[in-house]
């Protein structure tokens, strides 16, 4: 039986119902480790006097242009752990708001799915209306593999716009090349979103299978025990895991 991602053993298996007590306190502990990261966003830096209250979005003030470069490196070196992510946009007002509202439905991930779901359409919206719809047309298109150089050419022009710390253009990608068996492209993909957001529930999951699928069992374990709750981490990207 499966409780709200805690799987409940009723047996008389002192061993098994250890391990199911370990994996819950692991899991939240893993919880609180990914709230405290993305808390630590939201300080202010000391070494840093810009006053960015005015700033209301980082549209404007974001280099995308450099960070869509660092993604043709990224998924192009030979050398990609060489790659550097470019520097941190500020965050404007409306997304310290965001990153409050991500840091809430992350605690809640422990009680159940809603958080889940919101969570999703949150990151779905962090660029507005318009770039959440091309999002959801790139998941339709990613269902007809017809269609997948339509689906890669909308998510591109997303990091074009946006740049790379909108993760969830880069989300969809990891999820096209792992459908198009490019378990590389994927894989580089998949660590970048860690490194920008490691709390990515979709990207922590869905790295699983694209070490398998590149022969890497060793970092597939690696993976698969940083995952957060089970009932999240079920499933593969979005939106195959909704």
């Amino acid at each position: 039986m499966r409780n709200h991602g805690t799987v409940v053993v009723v047996d008389s298996l002192q061993p098994r119902m250890k391990v199911v007590v370990i994996a819950k306190k692991n899991h939240n502990l893993m919880l609180k480790l990914q709230e405290k990261k993305l808390e630590s966003m939201l300080l202010p830096n000391d070494n840093d006097d810009t006053d960015n209250s005015n700033i209301t979005t980082t549209d404007d003030n974001n280099d995308s242009s450099s960070q869509s470069d660092f993604l043709a490196s990224l998924l192009s070196s030979k050398e990609p752990e060489t790659v550097e992510l470019p520097p941190t946009p500020p965050l404007s007002t409306i997304e310290r708001d965001r990153k409050v509202a991500e840091m809430r439905l992350l605690s809640g991930l422990a009680d159940g799915e809603e958080a889940v779901k919101d969570l999703w359409a949150l990151w779905y919206s962090e660029r507005g209306g318009p770039a959440k719809a091309l999002l959801e047309q790139a998941d339709d298109l990613m269902g007809n593999p017809q269609k997948w150089d339509d689906c890669e050419a909308i998510l591109m022009s997303l990091v074009d716009e946006h740049g790379i710390y909108f993760v969830e253009p880069l989300n969809r990608l990891a999820t096209l090349y792992f459908l198009q068996s490019e378990f590389e492209k994927s894989y580089r993909l998949c660590l970048t979103i860690l490194k920008i957001k490691p709390w990515h529930f979709g990207a922590l999951s869905g790295i699983v299978p694209v070490c398998v699928g590149r022969g890497d069992k060793d970092a597939a374990r690696y993976w698969a025990e940083k995952r957060l709750p089970s009932f999240v981490a079920g499933g593969s990207f979005s939106p195959l895991s909704k």
